[in-house]
């Protein structure tokens, strides 16, 4: 019975698995697809696209990057290591996002 109590005891100290940003990360992909849709009458260079996708999306890339790296070290990632990678997802994100602007608004094929 004691040692009963005593397991149950121990189960309840051990710490919770940190969440991944499932929910950051749906949200960032969705704003950049927004911002697609919202720009292609604008037909802008690519450069003022990417900047404009980046000023909309600031909230957005702000919450993926924290909850990521938070993620991350709560599974022992290096803070540094956990920051570059959440770097290199949100300028995925960002690239995919010029990539199908870009295509979205040549001008089709004669």
């Amino acid at each position: 019975m004691i040692a009963l109590v005593i397991a149950l005891g121990m189960t309840g100290a051990a710490p919770a698995a940190p969440v991944p940003p499932t929910l950051q990360r749906k949200n960032l992909g969705m704003c950049f697809n927004k911002v697609v849709g919202d720009k292609m009458s604008d037909k802008l260079a690519e450069d003022a696209f990417k900047a404009a996708a980046t000023t909309a999306c600031a909230a957005e890339e702000s919450k993926f990057r924290d909850s990521w790296v938070s993620y991350e070290v709560g599974m022992k990632t290096k803070r540094a290591d956990a920051e570059e990678n959440a770097n290199s997802q949100i300028n995925d994100y960002l690239q995919n996002a010029v990539e199908t602007y870009v295509e979205s608004v040549k001008p089709p094929k004669t």
